[in-house]
Protein backbone atom coordinates (compact mmCIF):
# COMPACT_ATOMS: atom_id res chain seq x y z
CA UNK A 1 0.00 0.00 0.00
CA UNK A 2 1.25 3.42 -0.78
CA UNK A 3 1.55 5.73 1.85
CA UNK A 4 2.32 9.17 2.04
CA UNK A 5 3.67 10.83 5.70
CA UNK A 6 4.27 14.55 5.44
CA UNK A 7 6.54 15.76 8.39
CA UNK A 8 9.52 13.79 9.47
CA UNK A 9 9.48 15.06 13.11
CA UNK A 10 9.00 12.88 16.34
CA UNK A 11 5.55 11.61 15.17
CA UNK A 12 5.87 10.85 11.47
CA UNK A 13 9.84 9.28 12.02
CA UNK A 14 7.89 6.95 14.30
CA UNK A 15 4.74 5.78 12.51
CA UNK A 16 7.15 5.06 9.07
CA UNK A 17 9.17 3.34 11.80
CA UNK A 18 5.99 1.48 12.49
CA UNK A 19 4.92 1.16 9.04
CA UNK A 20 7.73 0.69 7.50
CA UNK A 21 7.78 -3.24 9.57
CA UNK A 22 4.60 -4.11 7.20
CA UNK A 23 6.41 -3.72 4.36
CA UNK A 24 4.54 -0.73 3.19
CA UNK A 25 5.58 1.67 0.07
CA UNK A 26 6.11 4.88 2.47
CA UNK A 27 7.02 8.39 1.21
CA UNK A 28 8.29 10.73 3.85
CA UNK A 29 8.14 14.68 2.80
CA UNK A 30 10.24 17.44 5.02
CA UNK A 31 11.78 20.50 4.56
CA UNK A 32 14.24 19.41 6.66
CA UNK A 33 17.18 18.02 5.45
CA UNK A 34 18.88 16.66 7.96
CA UNK A 35 15.66 15.29 9.89
CA UNK A 36 15.14 13.41 5.88
CA UNK A 37 18.91 12.60 6.00
CA UNK A 38 18.29 10.72 9.65
CA UNK A 39 15.39 9.34 8.78
CA UNK A 40 16.43 7.61 5.20
CA UNK A 41 19.44 6.04 7.07
CA UNK A 42 17.36 4.39 9.67
CA UNK A 43 14.46 3.39 7.23
CA UNK A 44 13.24 1.26 4.60
CA UNK A 45 11.61 4.97 3.20
CA UNK A 46 11.77 7.13 0.31
CA UNK A 47 11.84 10.57 1.38
CA UNK A 48 11.04 13.66 -0.41
CA UNK A 49 12.38 16.99 0.47
CA UNK A 50 10.29 20.14 -0.04
CA UNK A 51 7.34 22.10 1.18
CA UNK A 52 4.37 19.13 1.29
CA UNK A 53 1.57 22.16 0.51
CA UNK A 54 3.34 22.70 -2.86
CA UNK A 55 1.10 20.91 -5.74
CA UNK A 56 4.27 19.93 -7.42
CA UNK A 57 5.75 18.73 -4.33
CA UNK A 58 2.85 16.61 -4.15
CA UNK A 59 3.21 15.19 -7.77
CA UNK A 60 6.48 14.51 -7.34
CA UNK A 61 5.55 12.36 -4.37
CA UNK A 62 2.75 10.56 -6.51
CA UNK A 63 -0.66 11.91 -4.78
CA UNK A 64 -2.78 10.53 -6.88
CA UNK A 65 -1.66 6.43 -5.89
CA UNK A 66 -1.95 6.99 -2.40
CA UNK A 67 -3.87 4.75 -0.15
CA UNK A 68 -3.15 6.59 2.87
CA UNK A 69 -2.28 10.51 3.63
CA UNK A 70 -0.41 11.20 6.93
CA UNK A 71 -0.69 15.41 7.49
CA UNK A 72 1.53 15.12 10.86
CA UNK A 73 3.84 18.12 10.91
CA UNK A 74 4.53 20.51 13.97
CA UNK A 75 1.44 23.02 12.52
CA UNK A 76 -2.47 21.66 13.03
CA UNK A 77 -3.08 24.44 10.14
CA UNK A 78 -0.94 23.17 7.83
CA UNK A 79 -1.54 19.44 8.44
CA UNK A 80 -5.33 20.51 7.81
CA UNK A 81 -4.69 22.31 4.52
CA UNK A 82 -2.65 19.66 3.19
CA UNK A 83 -5.04 16.57 4.04
CA UNK A 84 -7.88 18.96 1.67
CA UNK A 85 -5.22 18.98 -0.64
CA UNK A 86 -4.07 15.43 -0.77
CA UNK A 87 -7.65 14.61 -0.61
CA UNK A 88 -8.44 16.48 -3.77
CA UNK A 89 -5.34 15.39 -5.85
CA UNK A 90 -6.52 11.79 -5.28
CA UNK A 91 -5.29 10.46 -2.18
CA UNK A 92 -7.81 7.51 -0.74
CA UNK A 93 -7.97 8.79 2.72
CA UNK A 94 -6.70 11.30 4.54
CA UNK A 95 -5.19 11.39 8.64
CA UNK A 96 -4.28 14.76 9.89
CA UNK A 97 -2.76 15.54 13.55
CA UNK A 98 -4.49 18.37 15.38
CA UNK A 99 -4.45 19.61 18.74
CA UNK A 100 -7.36 22.04 19.21
CA UNK A 101 -10.20 19.79 21.22
CA UNK A 102 -12.71 21.63 19.86
CA UNK A 103 -12.08 20.10 16.62
CA UNK A 104 -13.00 16.09 17.96
CA UNK A 105 -16.84 17.72 18.75
CA UNK A 106 -18.87 15.42 16.62
CA UNK A 107 -20.25 18.22 14.48
CA UNK A 108 -16.96 19.35 13.38
CA UNK A 109 -15.45 16.28 12.89
CA UNK A 110 -18.10 15.66 10.36
CA UNK A 111 -17.59 18.88 8.89
CA UNK A 112 -13.74 18.20 8.25
CA UNK A 113 -14.53 14.63 6.91
CA UNK A 114 -16.61 16.26 3.75
CA UNK A 115 -14.26 18.90 2.87
CA UNK A 116 -11.36 15.74 2.64
CA UNK A 117 -10.19 15.09 6.08
CA UNK A 118 -11.18 11.73 6.90
CA UNK A 119 -9.51 11.40 10.29
CA UNK A 120 -7.92 13.67 13.60
CA UNK A 121 -5.48 12.12 15.51
CA UNK A 122 -4.30 14.37 18.38
CA UNK A 123 -1.11 12.48 20.66
CA UNK A 124 -1.71 14.80 23.22
CA UNK A 125 -5.26 13.67 23.33
CA UNK A 126 -4.30 10.03 23.13
CA UNK A 127 -2.01 10.65 25.86
CA UNK A 128 -4.36 11.78 28.48
CA UNK A 129 -7.03 9.69 27.56
CA UNK A 130 -4.54 6.93 28.17
CA UNK A 131 -3.84 8.52 32.12
CA UNK A 132 -7.21 8.38 32.77
CA UNK A 133 -7.60 5.04 31.95
CA UNK A 134 -4.59 3.93 33.95
CA UNK A 135 -5.65 6.25 36.81
CA UNK A 136 -9.41 3.74 36.93
CA UNK A 137 -7.12 0.57 37.31
CA UNK A 138 -5.11 1.72 40.36
CA UNK A 139 -4.45 -1.87 41.49
CA UNK A 140 -3.14 -3.15 37.78
CA UNK A 141 0.77 -1.74 37.00
CA UNK A 142 0.08 -2.68 33.42
CA UNK A 143 -3.40 -2.50 31.64
CA UNK A 144 -3.54 -2.79 27.80
CA UNK A 145 -6.29 -3.01 25.68
CA UNK A 146 -7.00 -5.04 22.55
CA UNK A 147 -9.62 -5.31 19.52
CA UNK A 148 -11.22 -1.99 20.27
CA UNK A 149 -11.24 -2.72 23.86
CA UNK A 150 -12.97 -6.27 23.92
CA UNK A 151 -9.96 -8.14 25.54
CA UNK A 152 -7.50 -6.28 28.43
CA UNK A 153 -4.09 -7.73 29.54
CA UNK A 154 -3.24 -6.52 33.03
CA UNK A 155 -0.39 -6.99 34.78
CA UNK A 156 0.65 -7.18 38.22
CA UNK A 157 2.68 -7.90 41.44
CA UNK A 158 1.94 -11.35 43.67
CA UNK A 159 3.09 -9.42 47.28
CA UNK A 160 2.17 -11.12 50.48
CA UNK A 161 -0.94 -10.63 50.92
CA UNK A 162 -2.00 -12.32 47.12
CA UNK A 163 -3.63 -15.69 47.42
CA UNK A 164 -1.54 -16.68 44.30
CA UNK A 165 1.67 -17.17 45.54
CA UNK A 166 2.47 -20.66 45.90
CA UNK A 167 0.27 -21.90 43.59
CA UNK A 168 -0.12 -23.00 40.10
CA UNK A 169 -1.91 -21.79 36.97
CA UNK A 170 -3.54 -24.92 36.53
CA UNK A 171 -4.99 -24.89 40.03
CA UNK A 172 -6.02 -21.61 39.80
CA UNK A 173 -7.93 -22.33 36.98
CA UNK A 174 -9.65 -24.78 38.67
CA UNK A 175 -10.44 -22.86 41.82
CA UNK A 176 -11.91 -19.89 39.87
CA UNK A 177 -15.65 -20.04 38.54
CA UNK A 178 -15.98 -16.40 38.28
CA UNK A 179 -14.41 -15.48 34.86
CA UNK A 180 -11.87 -17.19 32.50
CA UNK A 181 -8.48 -17.17 33.97
CA UNK A 182 -5.47 -17.24 31.05
CA UNK A 183 -1.72 -16.47 32.17
CA UNK A 184 -0.14 -14.92 29.32
CA UNK A 185 3.65 -14.55 30.93
CA UNK A 186 5.76 -14.02 34.23
CA UNK A 187 8.65 -12.00 34.76
CA UNK A 188 10.50 -13.62 37.43
CA UNK A 189 13.44 -11.27 38.00
CA UNK A 190 15.27 -10.61 34.64
CA UNK A 191 13.14 -13.96 32.90
CA UNK A 192 10.25 -14.07 31.13
CA UNK A 193 8.32 -17.51 31.53
CA UNK A 194 5.54 -18.25 29.12
CA UNK A 195 3.24 -20.00 31.86
CA UNK A 196 2.39 -23.89 31.95
CA UNK A 197 -0.39 -25.80 33.70
CA UNK A 198 1.96 -26.70 35.86
CA UNK A 199 4.20 -23.55 36.90
CA UNK A 200 4.04 -22.55 40.20
CA UNK A 201 3.51 -18.90 41.12
CA UNK A 202 6.29 -17.17 43.69
CA UNK A 203 6.36 -13.95 45.60
CA UNK A 204 7.67 -11.34 43.52
CA UNK A 205 6.57 -12.52 40.46
CA UNK A 206 4.92 -10.16 37.91
CA UNK A 207 2.09 -12.19 36.69
CA UNK A 208 0.16 -10.65 33.10
CA UNK A 209 -3.30 -12.28 32.65
CA UNK A 210 -5.74 -12.13 30.10
CA UNK A 211 -9.58 -11.32 30.45
CA UNK A 212 -12.44 -9.68 29.31
CA UNK A 213 -12.50 -6.17 30.60
CA UNK A 214 -16.30 -6.69 32.39
CA UNK A 215 -14.75 -9.14 34.90
CA UNK A 216 -11.54 -6.69 35.63
CA UNK A 217 -13.42 -5.82 39.69
CA UNK A 218 -13.79 -9.58 39.45
CA UNK A 219 -10.69 -9.99 38.99
CA UNK A 220 -9.11 -7.86 41.10
CA UNK A 221 -10.76 -9.26 44.12
CA UNK A 222 -10.12 -12.94 43.01
CA UNK A 223 -6.31 -12.09 43.47
CA UNK A 224 -6.51 -10.37 46.49
CA UNK A 225 -5.75 -6.83 45.12
CA UNK A 226 -8.32 -3.93 46.26
CA UNK A 227 -9.17 -1.19 44.19
CA UNK A 228 -6.88 2.01 44.98
CA UNK A 229 -9.58 4.54 45.14
CA UNK A 230 -7.68 7.93 43.58
CA UNK A 231 -9.20 10.94 44.83
CA UNK A 232 -6.59 13.52 44.41
CA UNK A 233 -3.46 14.23 41.41
CA UNK A 234 -0.84 16.36 41.43
CA UNK A 235 0.53 17.38 37.87
CA UNK A 236 4.12 18.82 37.64
CA UNK A 237 4.42 20.88 34.78
CA UNK A 238 2.83 23.49 32.74
CA UNK A 239 2.99 21.80 29.33
CA UNK A 240 0.21 21.37 26.71
CA UNK A 241 -0.39 17.54 28.08
CA UNK A 242 -0.15 18.83 31.61
CA UNK A 243 -3.42 20.87 30.61
CA UNK A 244 -5.01 18.62 28.62
CA UNK A 245 -4.10 15.73 31.30
CA UNK A 246 -6.07 18.31 34.04
CA UNK A 247 -8.93 18.92 31.46
CA UNK A 248 -9.77 15.48 31.13
CA UNK A 249 -9.14 14.99 35.22
CA UNK A 250 -10.79 17.59 37.22
CA UNK A 251 -14.45 16.22 36.08
CA UNK A 252 -13.82 13.12 38.32
CA UNK A 253 -10.13 14.13 40.53
CA UNK A 254 -9.37 17.11 42.81
CA UNK A 255 -6.77 18.35 40.38
CA UNK A 256 -3.58 20.71 41.36
CA UNK A 257 -0.91 21.27 38.66
CA UNK A 258 2.59 23.00 39.59
CA UNK A 259 3.65 25.52 36.92
CA UNK A 260 6.97 27.72 37.18
CA UNK A 261 5.51 30.37 35.08
CA UNK A 262 3.11 33.12 36.33
CA UNK A 263 1.28 34.04 33.57
CA UNK A 264 0.96 30.18 32.17
CA UNK A 265 -0.33 29.53 35.73
CA UNK A 266 -2.81 32.43 35.13
CA UNK A 267 -3.95 30.86 31.89
CA UNK A 268 -4.36 27.50 33.96
CA UNK A 269 -6.55 29.33 36.37
CA UNK A 270 -8.54 30.85 33.79
CA UNK A 271 -9.17 28.14 31.51
CA UNK A 272 -9.56 25.12 33.71
CA UNK A 273 -12.75 24.99 35.70
CA UNK A 274 -12.35 22.85 38.94
CA UNK A 275 -8.41 22.33 38.96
Amino acid sequence: MKIIIAGAGAVGFHLAELLARENQDITLIDTDEEVLQHAATHLDVMTLWGNAASIHVLQNAQIEKAKLFLAVTTSETTNLLLAIMAKQMGAKKTIARVNNPEYFEKKTKENFKKIGVDVLISPQLLAAQEIHRLLKRGSFTDLFEFEDGKISIVGFTLDTTCRLVNQSIGGIDKENEEFIFKGIAILREHETIIPQSDTILRKGDHLYIALVPKYMDTAMRFVGKQLQPIKRVMIAGGSPLSFRVAQILEKEYSVSVVVKDKSLAKRFVEELDGT
